[in-house]
């Protein structure tokens, strides 16, 4: 979608669609994992045959083979780290420098832990950038597209696995599948580490942080036998595809704005 016609989009046509159709983005924050825990997602994804958005903090070859080599550049956005002692630079100029160094071709990001102010997003924008989902609205209803001031458009997250496990629900669809079953645009995050664990709760994420630092372990040792959140995603895809709802790329979402808002 070009810079004109975003300009022109009537956000108020937008949130009339999305409280009647419901569009389901699925998303995956990077955050340093190892290469293993990057295959195993992808790996899953590509097998159930779901669009997946990734937002990425550093060089992955798994990344680069699946989305580069196979021309899926746009379906890769940046996660640059704002916090303290950024290992992405000094500054934000700089953060934002190191990771589009990353994947030059991004048009969207999302920061790490969702730190945001308008300097930031503007910065995107004058890069070119002209959407990010950069804000976690957790089972809210209704959830839209949203206008941002810095002239971005906005996808809010509507799931996250880690304030999923954090608020104390079990890995059920049936947890939430009162909300899931309300319109809205729905766009889900997972991070891979957890979700190729199957983790089933924060404190087992923790205790397995260790992982992180891991690159030639027997990884599969320490995969939670249950329910847990590779299980979630099972049942939730499987929710989702038997009431036939629509599963996008982000990017293919921003571009078909304005169709699906004509009349």
């Amino acid at each position: 979608m070009s810079r004109t016609n975003r300009e022109n989009l009537d956000f108020c046509k937008v949130a009339d669609f999305f409280r009647s159709q419901t569009i389901c983005c699925f998303t995956s924050d990077i955050d340093w994992s190892p290469e293993w825990a990057i295959q195993e997602m992808l790996a899953t994804f590509e097998n159930l045959e779901v669009p997946l958005t990734l937002f990425i903090t550093h060089h992955s070859e798994t990344v680069k083979q699946q989305y580069g080599q196979k021309g899926r550049f746009q379906y890769v956005g940046l996660h640059p780290n704002f916090l303290p002692s950024s290992s992405h630079g000094a500054s934000y100029i700089e953060q934002i420098d190191y990771c589009q160094r990353l994947w030059p071709e991004a048009k969207c990001f999302r920061s790490h832990k969702c730190f945001d102010n308008y300097l930031i997003a503007k910065e995107f924008h004058n890069r070119g950038f002209r959407y990010d989902s950069n804000l976690c609205l957790f089972l809210q209803p209704y959830c839209t597209p949203l206008h941002h001031c810095s002239g971005m458009v906005r996808f809010p997250i509507f799931w996250e696995d880690d304030v999923h496990s954090e608020q104390g629900f079990p890995f059920k669809t049936e947890a939430i599948r009162n909300h899931l079953n309300r319109p809205g645009l729905k766009v889900f995050n997972f991070h891979p580490l957890s979700f190729s664990l199957n983790t089933p709760t924060t404190k087992y994420y923790l205790s397995h942080k260790f992982l992180y630092e891991k690159k030639d372990v027997q990884w599969h040792r320490y995969v939670f036998e249950g329910v847990g959140e590779r299980t979630f995603l099972m049942n939730l895809v499987a929710h989702l595809k038997k009431k036939r709802t629509r599963l996008s790329y982000l990017d293919d979402l921003y571009n078909e704005l304005p169709t699906l808002t004509e009349g």
